[in-house]
């Protein structure tokens, strides 16, 4: 809406001014004709895709992706007066949305965010009944529950979500539920998600929104598949019986073997988190797990080894498919022993490090994976280095190059660890 391109050489002052320029990447939401513009682009999108006989439509009028906030005086005084930047969101967006309901379009309601900067409630303006507030706990600590009263980063996510309940009938949830930066990794986020989905259901939530894994065609080597069928059952039923949901899943997916993973799973929840430390959703994969000791290692690398055993055993098409299943979903923990120096990847046995490396790449290129994280270019494969850096670090910016100098080196030396060790 009002968009940068057509309006801002011309009209900068539809823009935000912040840190004293104006700049493309927000409105200026106290401007009139701002105001206007947005209003009558969203009228002209309802006079042709309205569908009075849907039980909801939504359009979302949102802040972008950034901090860079209005601070004109207009946009300022109201923030200030609010304590809150959704000081000057939600009147703008109760404008719009009361445009809308006044043409009569009565199953149509505008959703905005609370966001980073939006996420506080105001304290001098409520939204309007067909207003959606969408609020995002990207912020949150994803090891606690929510409503864990002794979790510093979730404390005030639930005073917000309870300021928010006081003043508005419609809000909704933008949650996470996967490690942005490291999506190849392991995210044990398994013992919160029933607690987080009741926690909105209990506080008057209308719908809630997961962003899981979204680029999953090019980095799909976790429980992504796990974790969205675990959430539609609870969007279904906060309250069912979870684990017996994914024992379910477990065994279908993977067949006999299924029962290690689970172990697995429970393994990888006890040591998400500790009293002092967070599971963030741009965790670095040295910090998902804790206190993980030899003897963990060890426990997990068996039951890794006892599932792909006993799901062979049947010797089915069917059990083909869920042994390939299974390579593909060990990748998550092979990829973490590698940024960790753990197991067959330890420094102290570099040769077996070496060796490792290189048939975890081969894995994860064979299983489709492309991208390591959000946002990350394709990687590949950076010959000799990748054998001994961890893999969080197999991408660089100087790989072409360094594989054309390195390759002939590398190869071979490969190939004698290989024969002789």
């Amino acid at each position: 809406f009002c968009s940068p391109s057509k309006y801002f050489e011309e009209h900068p002052e539809y823009f935000a001014l912040h840190d004293g320029k104006r700049t493309e990447k927000q409105l200026c939401l106290t401007n009139p004709d701002v105001l206007r513009l947005v209003t009558d682009q969203v009228i002209d999108i309802l006079r042709t895709r309205h569908d009075p006989n849907a039980p909801l439509q939504i359009i979302s009028l949102t802040q972008n992706d950034n901090r860079d906030y209005c601070e004109c005086d207009a946009c300022k005084k109201l923030d200030d007066e609010n304590g809150s930047h959704a000081g000057t969101m939600i009147p703008f967006a109760n404008a719009v949305a009361k445009t809308v309901k006044d043409l009569g379009y009565d199953n149509v309601a505008i959703d905005t965010f609370a966001y980073q900067y939006t996420r506080k409630a105001p304290t001098k303006v409520v939204p309007l009944d067909n207003v959606i507030v969408r609020i995002c706990s990207i912020e949150c600590c994803f090891g606690h529950t929510l409503d864990d009263p002794n979790c510093s980063e979730n404390v005030d996510f639930m005073n917000d979500l309870a300021n928010w309940g006081k003043i508005c009938e419609r809000i909704y949830i933008w949650d996470y539920v996967n490690n942005y930066a490291q999506t190849c990794c392991i995210f044990p986020d398994f013992g919160v998600l029933q607690k987080n989905v009741q926690t909105f259901y209990e506080n008057n939530v209308r719908g809630v929104y997961e962003e899981g894994n979204y680029y999953i065609d090019g980095c799909d080597t976790e429980f992504g598949e796990l974790r969205s069928y675990l959430l539609s059952k609870l969007m279904q039923d906060p309250y069912c019986d979870y684990y017996a949901e994914m024992d379910g899943y477990l065994q279908a997916v993977y067949g006999n073997g299924w029962k290690n993973i689970r172990e697995f799973i429970d393994i990888m929840t006890e040591h998400a988190v500790t009293k002092q430390k967070h599971l963030s959703i741009y965790q670095a994969s040295e910090k998902t797990l804790y206190k993980m000791t030899t003897k963990d290692i060890i426990n997990c690398d068996r039951l890794w080894k006892n599932a792909k055993e006993e799901t062979a055993k049947a010797g089915t098409q069917e059990s083909a498919q869920q042994l390939s299943r299974l390579k593909r979903s060990e990748i998550c923990w092979r990829y973490w022993k590698s940024n960790n120096y753990r197991g067959e990847f330890s420094l102290f046995r570099p040769l077996k490090r070496m060796v490792a490396g290189q048939e975890l790449y081969e894995d994860m290129i064979k299983n489709g994976v492309r991208v390591l994280s959000e946002g990350s270019s394709s990687f590949s494969n950076v010959e000799f280095l990748h054998y001994f850096l961890p893999a969080r670090l197999w991408r660089t910016e100087n790989e072409s190059a360094l594989s054309e100098t390195l390759n002939p080196i590398s190869i071979k030396l490969y190939d004698l660890i290989k024969k002789y060790f």
